[in-house]
């Protein structure tokens, strides 16, 4: 059931104060009818009774309406009694009210409901005057308060343990009084004594039923609860509303126009409580539109300020999903964009390396061929002139097969461990592999290649190092790569174009690149990249 917008705090303010002066004054008229002033003892206590009820119910009614209305009728018909002597136990049909309902105006069980109409019942007919019907009574509300109370789940058991030891205690009080009376009479001695022992336990069961609403901790404002609610991030809403209202029976479902019913985040249709359910349902609107609804224990929600601060905060936090789903989902298409890029300039380069190998290389190994031929006199007219001819080939030769390597290592057709293989056998220096023999996508190899290619030129040419290793191995869905040397450390990361551009094709494959350089200890260049982007 959708519930009510609250007051204003000032008019809650107002009224308030103007409740617990109509009371107070009610209670004082009340008081000097019944009771002479030069009898404090009759009246001071009488009066303590019914302004207590008064104060409970002005101190919880920004929080709980039904709990506040009925500790006011418990403090009106207090009063009342002393005005019309037919009216002595009416305050016990509104106090049985109050600890069957706690801390709701109604009753949630039919025992409960039956229970609050015999009370009623009792007090308007007078059973109460019959001892052995008050112990009988008493008994039953007390039996009733126990059922409640384990009946109830989650933070409603709780608010009812609250008054279920006040309740008993006003119980025992009245067994007690009608015990006395039963056995020694209606002496004044004893009348009194039982009469201070059943205010008392009426004086107990207002402070408690209050303190038990307006002394438990719950967020009541939206930014607590938006506050409460960020505090577990990596949660969905259900959880986080369950961690921050206490109420594990809670389930929070989405208006699908589509479907015509609420779905809950996993897509599963919300059940909608029944009559006969125990729990609550709260509507959630959004420009006059079905935009959510929570179902849990009544409980939880029975403070309007508080069901307005869980509408907002879930519609916040709502919208902040919405908001962080198409951040990421625009984060995501960067990202597939930079893989795409990414194997598209590796393609190209592909093709420009293939072109190279068969077009120019093939035509200038040919032109090679035919100077040898041409050269086999070496005492020959132009034999100088066509050795040197023969020797510049060769040297652009080699150049052309570097820049093709450049472009894209043809060593990779054969595996990622035999192009490192073949690449730690260039190097000027001693370099031990550890490279596992899976293959990968690609685009991760020609990554992998590329991040140990720049480091073993980076240590040939700053590291000053005697010798590398290289280790790249796979762990669950990660492939890590590290490079290390025994140089002088020192390194810049933010120093070269090569590292930059290898950190934007790691990212772009999802990964991350690091590097740890400390002087005198050496380099390690290493690398995570996710599989499940593959």
């Amino acid at each position: 059931m959708p519930h009510s917008a609250s007051c204003s705090p000032r008019a809650n303010y107002w009224l308030v104060i103007a409740a617990m002066a109509a009371m107070t004054g009610f209670g004082i008229v009340s008081e000097s009818m019944a009771f002479g002033w030069d009898q404090p003892g009759r009246w001071a206590p009488d009066l303590l009774v019914g302004a207590t009820f008064a104060g409970a119910a002005c101190w919880v009614w920004p929080t709980a309406r039904g709990a506040s209305a009925l500790l006011a009728a418990t403090s009106v018909a207090w009063f009342a009694a002393n005005v019309h002597g037919p009216l002595l136990f009416w305050h016990r049909g509104t106090l049985i009210h109050l600890l069957l309902a706690y801390p709701g105006l109604w009753p949630r069980s039919r025992p409960a409901l039956v229970g609050v109409g015999v009370g009623y019942a009792a007090s308007i007919g007078g059973w109460w005057r019959y001892e052995a019907v008050t112990i009988g009574l008493s008994v039953a509300v007390a039996g009733l308060l126990l059922y409640e109370h384990f009946r109830a789940g989650g933070r409603r058991s709780r608010h009812r343990r609250v008054v279920l030891w006040a309740g008993a205690a006003w119980c025992a009080a009245l067994v007690v009084g009608a015990a006395v009376r039963l056995t020694v009479g209606a002496s004044s001695g004893a009348m009194a004594s039982t009469l201070w022992l059943y205010e008392a336990a009426l004086c107990t069961v207002a402070v408690r039923a209050a303190h038990g609403i307006r002394g438990r901790s719950q967020p009541t404002t939206v930014t607590d609860l938006v506050v409460e609610l960020g505090e577990h991030r990596s949660g969905l809403l259900r959880d986080a509303l369950v961690r921050a209202l206490d109420d594990h029976s809670l389930a929070v479902g989405y208006w699908q126009a589509q479907h015509g019913r609420y779905l809950d985040p996993a897509g599963r249709p919300v059940e909608l409580p029944d009559a006969a359910d125990r729990r609550t349902v709260t509507r959630i609107e959004r420009d006059g539109r079905p935009f959510a609804v929570l179902v849990h224990d009544p409980a939880v929600l029975d403070d309007p300020a508080l069901v307005a601060a869980v509408e907002s905060a879930t519609r916040l936090t709502a919208a902040h999903a919405a908001l962080h789903a198409e951040l990421r989902a625009q984060i995501d298409e960067v990202r597939a964009s930079q893989r795409r890029l990414l194997f598209a300039a590796d393609e190209e380069r592909r093709q420009l390396e293939r072109r190279l190998h068969e077009g120019p290389q093939q035509r200038l190994a040919a032109l090679r061929e035919t100077l040898h031929t041409l050269g086999t006199d070496p005492d020959g007219p132009g034999a100088a002139a066509l050795a040197r001819a023969t020797d510049r080939l060769e040297h652009t030769m080699d150049e052309l097969q570097t820049l093709a390597l450049g472009l894209h290592p043809r060593e990779l057709g054969a595996g990622l461990s035999s192009a490192l293989k073949t690449l730690a056998a260039r190097q000027a220096l001693p370099v031990r592999l550890d490279v596992c023999e899976e293959r990968f996508a690609g685009e991760l190899e020609a990554a992998v290649y590329y991040i140990v290619a720049e480091a073993l030129t980076n240590v040939a040419k700053h590291a000053q190092a005697s010798r590398a290793e290289v280790e790249v191995r796979r762990a669950d869905t990660i492939v890590l790569i590290a490079v290390r040397d025994d140089g002088v450390g020192g390194a810049d990361p933010n120093h070269g174009s090569g590292l930059k551009g290898l950190v934007d094709r790691v990212e772009a494959l999802g990964g991350t690149l690091g590097l740890v350089s400390d002087r005198g200890a050496g380099t390690v260049l290493s690398a995570r990249i996710p599989l499940t982007r593959q």
